[in-house]
């Protein structure tokens, strides 16, 4: 029984829009805004280290497995955001979208990640707030981060 509401819906944006990275690089310096990876694994390690939080996936690729370096924005931006260490955790299952580097594929820019648990949230909101279609998908676009403030 799930005892605690568990969404975790990032879209932290696209590293190169939340700070134009005055102080160092810029977005198109190290990824490419046109190759986006869509894939699902397992959280391996989580990075808060400044100058960009970093999350580890371990992705099972027919066969073989590859590990994905997710950059986010700084930890300081997404604690203001409402995300805490506690929110994910390694081990956890995720599904991610990011575009990927230039040089390195795997090691990409993160533009949302979902943990498992997400479908089951949106069909729960679905059945008992009697959601259907746009609103269903306004209310689960994307831009809650914790349960309490999806029904705030």
């Amino acid at each position: 029984m799930r005892t605690q509401l568990t969404v975790l819906l990032t879209v932290l944006g696209f590293v190169g829009l939340i700070a134009p990275a005055a102080a160092h690089h810029r977005f198109e310096t190290e990824y490419d805004n046109d190759k986006v990876i869509t894939a699902t694994g397992v959280v391996s390690k989580i990075e808060w280290t400044n100058p960009h939080m970093h999350v580890y996936v371990d992705v099972a690729d027919a066969g073989k497995g590859t590990t994905y370096n997710l950059e986010l924005t700084s930890p300081n931006a997404i604690q203001r955001l409402g995300w805490n260490k506690n929110d994910l955790v390694a081990g956890e299952k995720v599904t991610f979208k990011a575009h990927a580097g230039k040089v390195v594929e795997s090691r990409a820019a993160l533009d949302s990640l979902v943990k498992d648990s997400y479908a089951w949230f949106k069909d729960l909101v679905k059945t008992r707030r009697n959601m259907q279609g746009a609103t269903l998908e306004q209310a689960a676009d994307g831009r809650v981060f914790t349960g309490r403030q999806a029904i705030a």
